[in-house]
């Protein structure tokens, strides 16, 4: 049997970047080089003379074109039906401040996801950690829609908000946890949110610490709450949105005084993953018990359905992103799997439902 190759275009202005890449994507199963260019123009031109690859790894820092302008022109010939399908954008990011901004700027149009470019001494570490890297991301972006039991057929389900019983329950926060994907789903939906409901809002997000920053201060330019890279003994106020370090696990405990304020750790949960959104969950359980609602995100993997478990029990409000608007169905795919999840939903329903959800037990 054939199996179907998946076809890389690297576009790099460094040809000893362009060849490391190379190397490394040939170690992969059944993918192949479609090209090797040099600066975004060259890329657009590849793209509509050629056949349109599947992914694109994307340098950011590029002449005449950069990443995030190669980006946008992507979009636009994808939107104008000028390319034959959606290409999977993999941006090659420094670890600069600048590097991090125009990269949660890509993420943000639609690149799938990104990897930090060592610095220029290629030592034995950096070198092994950027191969992982590459080889991660590239597969994720392959196996992106095989990462969960396909045993949903329908993946929305409605809940009428009429028929939820009204009782003590009073929504005091909402956590989100997300990884694949997340910056765009974050710009779309945070807004919104932060537009509905003067309650805080709790977010873990799989990214390195460096990025962190620049995704809370992109989206501070689009919300009402004020947002924050959650510290250690954090009071937690309304009008608050928190974001988990990117290096450490957020969650909040309750003090003698009755006050809810931030911890923060770096232990790794059973997914080995930090920051970690069971952790997050379990801990917003243990404090909130009922009264909040727990989000789950587009995003690869698992991180999440552990937590969603301990979220249900408490009584609290569950709900999950539907597979047609995720960029990755793993984590609310395996999340909706446990059977705790109380509705799925599209991302741009999300804000609707929860503002009557608000106004039903909040008043």
């Amino acid at each position: 049997m054939n199996i179907e190759k998946t076809k890389i275009l690297i576009v790099d202005d460094s040809i000893i970047f362009r060849k490391t890449i190379e190397k490394i994507l040939l170690e992969i199963p059944n993918v192949e080089i479609s090209g090797s260019v040099w600066n975004g123009e060259n890329a657009i031109k590849f793209i509509t003379e050629s056949e349109t690859p599947d992914i694109i790894t994307l340098d950011y820092e590029m002449p005449a074109l950069n990443g995030y302008e190669t980006l946008l022109k992507i979009n636009e010939l994808y939107s104008s039906k000028k390319i034959s399908k959606k290409i999977g954008i993999i941006m090659v990011s420094s670890l600069t401040t600048e590097g991090a901004n125009i990269t949660i700027k890509a993420l943000q149009a639609g690149a799938f996801d990104f990897i930090t470019k060592p610095s220029q001494n290629l030592d034995n570490n950096n070198s092994a950690e950027f191969k992982k890297n590459v080889i991660e991301k590239i597969s994720n972006y392959i196996n992106r829609n095989n990462n969960i039991a396909n045993q949903f057929k329908n993946s929305t389900l409605h809940i009428d908000i009429e028929k939820i019983n009204r009782n003590s329950k009073k929504y005091q926060a909402i956590a989100i946890g997300v990884s694949t994907g997340g910056p765009q789903a974050l710009k779309a939906l945070l807004p919104e949110l932060t537009k509905i409901t003067n309650i805080p809002i709790f977010v873990t997000q799989h990214i390195p610490v460096e990025f962190s920053f620049s995704l809370a201060d992109s989206l501070q330019k689009y919300c009402s709450h004020k947002i924050h890279i959650a510290r250690e003994n954090q009071l937690i106020e309304n009008n608050n949105l928190y974001f988990s370090p990117g290096n450490k696990n957020m969650l909040v405990r309750k003090t003698f005084d009755s006050k809810i304020k931030i911890g923060l750790n770096d232990s790794k949960s059973e997914n080995n993953i930090v920051p970690s959104v069971n952790i997050l969950f379990r801990s917003m359980a243990n404090v909130y018990a009922q009264n909040f609602i727990a989000i789950i995100l587009t995003g690869m993997g698992v991180d999440g359905s552990a937590g969603i478990t301990a979220v249900k029990r408490a009584g609290a409000y569950t709900i999950a992103q539907n597979k047609e608007s995720s960029v990755v169905w793993g984590m609310p795919g395996n999340a909706i799997a446990t059977g705790n999840i109380d509705s799925i939903l599209d991302l741009n329903e999300i804000p609707n439902f929860i503002k009557n959800l608000l106004e039903k037990h909040n008043g």
